[in-house]
């Protein structure tokens, strides 16, 4: 709502990776580098299922259905140079 707002979003439009908070990020890009869930919480100093919140909390900001098309999405933003 507060970045609708501000205008961030458009009505209707899809959040994009600038809209996730910095820790979200962190564990997209090494999504995005196709780390494993045990592999990005090793690197972060989390949990893995601190790690998976994450990834859920990721998926649903980014209105992604699933696992899958979160790894696409953040592997192709890595080849898009988005991060």
């Amino acid at each position: 709502l507060a970045a609708k707002l501000s205008g961030r979003l458009r009505a209707g439009a899809r959040p994009g990776i600038e809209d996730l908070t910095d820790r979200e990020m962190q564990v997209f890009e090494l999504i995005g580098r196709g780390m494993s869930r045990k592999r990005i919480a090793e690197r972060l100093k989390l949990d893995v299922n601190t790690v998976e919140t994450y990834r859920t909390r990721i998926r649903e900001r980014l209105q992604l259905p699933d696992a899958e098309a979160l790894r696409e999405f953040a592997v192709n933003a890595k080849l898009e140079g988005k991060y």
